[in-house]
């Protein structure tokens, strides 16, 4: 902007246009290309957050003056280098803007996708801390009886195996009680939305038997506002704030017995351990005990095929009574999930697989 005779040197950008080129600021450029980026709530929320994080830093290495056209991978690595990000966040980061280039290389802002150039950081995983299932139970007792909406909520998201923002999208024309299933779509998938067919395992069928009672119109959403049906759908952080307020807040485990902290400093106890798990650990809890509940079925296939062989039958009839006797063939925790591969099941979700594979090599013998 020119002072003296008042007018703009350069035309200035109209964010509401949504269109990008070579000649926009850097941030500008960052902020459009955010929003063409397809992917989960979740997703775009921590790419919004990462956004606004280089925005800022933009602004403090005074380089908000620089067009996208202008900028160089130097400078680029610059300015993540100077966020000075531990190294999970920075791989984080990393992928976040490496969707980021590939809408400006798309829209011929760029040339070469910049984040994609460096180099991931070694990062050291923590093992997940999870409940153990008594302690669940626990947690579910209490909402019951002080929350019943968020419990009932709570019990139906523990028996799904699936995520907040799936079971928020899903609206009354997708459930099918008397066949127990609802379909529900998957976003955690780029630029792949795929429908899967879920099961209503018999423990969570009560719960949607209530809320379906409670449906006015077969577009209202199953969990609108107070997590009752109705026609606005609500978000996911709904649920992360629920949880902090109704119980890392409020509860603790002391003894192994669920209290409620103002009870324990009534009593002069101070020295308790916070409950740090986030209401995500119920799927992982979850998809872990169905993974031990099959092992431990598993474990007794040879037992199964012995009694079978001992039998004076023909194969065709053992083949059969084995199919009948036996667990299911594949991987219970994975189709409850809806994972495509066992891979991500198995490294993240089922948190004590290797620690029950550690007890049964303790008593194997050769």
């Amino acid at each position: 902007y020119n002072p003296i005779t008042k007018e703009f040197m350069m035309k200035l950008y109209d964010g509401s246009l949504n269109d990008i080129n070579s000649e926009m600021k850097i941030i500008d450029a960052f902020q459009v290309a955010r929003t063409l980026i397809a992917g989960s709530e979740k997703h775009l929320n921590q790419v919004r957050i990462a956004v606004n994080r280089f925005e800022k830093q933009v602004r403090h290495l005074k380089l908000s003056h620089l067009t996208i056209g202008a900028l160089n991978y130097a400078t680029f690595y610059n300015i993540i280098n100077s966020l000075n990000l531990k190294n999970s966040y920075f791989n984080k980061f990393r992928m976040y803007f490496m969707s980021i280039f590939k809408v400006l290389i798309k829209n011929q802002c760029v040339k070469e996708n910049f984040a994609s150039m460096l180099d991931k950081r070694v990062e050291v995983k923590s093992i997940r801390k999870t409940f153990e299932i008594n302690q669940i139970w626990q947690i579910l007792d209490y909402l019951q009886e002080n929350n019943y909406e968020f419990f009932r909520y709570a019990t139906i998201f523990f028996y799904s195996g699936t995520r907040s923002t799936e079971l928020l999208s899903i609206q009354a024309k997708h459930v099918r009680l008397d066949q127990q299933e609802y379909d529900v779509l998957i976003k955690k998938r780029a630029n792949c939305y795929d429908w899967e067919t879920k099961v209503i395992l018999k423990d969570a069928l009560p719960y949607w038997r209530e809320l379906m009672m409670e449906v006015k119109s077969k577009e209202d959403f199953i969990f609108s506002k107070k997590l009752q049906p109705g026609k606005e759908q609500i978000r996911s952080a709904q649920i992360t704030r629920r949880w902090s307020t109704h119980i890392k807040d409020k509860l603790t485990f002391y003894n192994g017995v669920l209290c409620k902290i103002e009870d324990l400093k009534k009593e002069g106890i101070r020295k308790y351990d916070s409950i740090t798990e986030d209401f995500y650990s119920l799927k992982h809890s979850f998809l872990d005990f169905l993974d031990e509940k099959q092992s431990n079925s598993d474990m007794t296939s040879d037992s199964v095929l012995s009694l079978v062989n001992s039998l004076d039958l023909d194969e065709k009839t053992k083949k059969k009574l084995l199919n009948q006797l036996s667990g299911p063939s594949f991987d219970i925790a994975r189709n409850m999930a809806a994972h495509r591969s066992s891979s991500i099941t198995d490294k993240v979700y089922k948190v004590n697989k290797k620690k029950r594979e550690n007890e049964y090599l303790k008593g194997l013998r050769l």
